[in-house]
C-alpha cells in the first residue's frame, strides 16, 4: 500500500510539475521594432499605394511597440512612432513648404479573430482599435484608431508584424489631421 501510495504522490507531484512548465510557456509580452509610414494625401483619388507621391518615411527604426496578451482573443498595445511629413509628397491634398517633424503615442486594444477561420496557424490576424496623440510642427492632435493588421510568426517567439491604422484626428484644421499609417516590425515574444 505505501509502494502504491508514494508511486500516485510521484505522479501527480510530476504532473503538477508539467503542468506549471506549460503554463510559463505562455508568453504575455510581444516587443516589436519596425518602420512606418504615413499617407497623410488627405485626397480620395483612390491611389492608396502611391508610395513614391504619398507615403511619408524616414530611413530609420521608426515605429515602437509593447502589447501584453490579455487571452487567446484580446491583448492591448502601446507603440510610438516617428516621422516626417515631407515637400515632395502630398500632405492634406496640397504641398508644404518646409518638411514637418511627426511624433505619435497610440494606446490600441486588438482582437484576433484568426482562429475563427484557420485553427493552427502561423498568422495572428486581428482588427485594433484605440486613440492616440499625434504631433506635427509641435501641434498636439488627438486621433480615434482603427485598422487591420496581423502577426506571422517564424518561430513561436519571433515573428514579422505588418499592419495598417487610419487616424481620425479630433481637430480636422491642423496639418496632420486624419491619415493612414502602414507599419512593419520585427516582433519578439517573452
Amino acid at each position: 500500500m505505501k509502494k502504491i501510495l508514494l508511486l500516485l504522490v510521484s505522479i501527480i507531484t510530476i504532473q503538477g510539475f508539467a503542468q506549471e512548465e506549460k503554463k510559463e510557456e505562455i508568453r504575455k509580452w510581444t516587443l516589436g521594432f519596425g518602420i512606418n509610414f504615413i499617407d497623410n494625401s488627405g485626397t480620395f483619388n483612390n491611389q492608396f499605394l502611391n508610395m513614391s507621391k504619398q507615403w511619408n518615411s524616414i530611413a530609420t527604426i521608426s515605429k515602437v511597440s509593447v502589447e501584453r496578451t490579455l487571452n487567446d482573443l484580446f491583448s492591448a498595445e502601446a507603440a510610438l512612432t516617428i516621422n516626417r511629413l515631407t515637400t515632395d509628397k502630398l500632405q492634406n491634398g496640397t504641398t508644404i513648404v518646409s518638411d514637418i517633424n511627426y511624433m505619435a503615442i497610440d494606446v490600441s486594444g486588438k482582437f484576433y479573430f484568426d482562429e475563427f477561420i484557420v485553427k493552427k496557424s502561423k498568422i495572428d490576424a486581428y482588427i485594433i482599435l484605440g486613440a492616440g496623440l499625434n504631433s506635427a510642427n509641435s501641434i498636439y492632435n488627438g486621433t480615434g484608431n482603427y485598422g487591420l493588421g496581423f502577426n506571422y510568426w517564424l518561430e513561436p517567439n519571433i515573428g514579422f508584424r505588418v499592419q495598417t491604422i487610419g487616424k481620425y484626428a479630433f481637430e480636422q484644421q491642423e496639418i496632420c489631421n486624419n491619415h493612414i499609417q502602414h507599419s512593419v516590425e520585427l516582433i519578439l515574444k517573452f
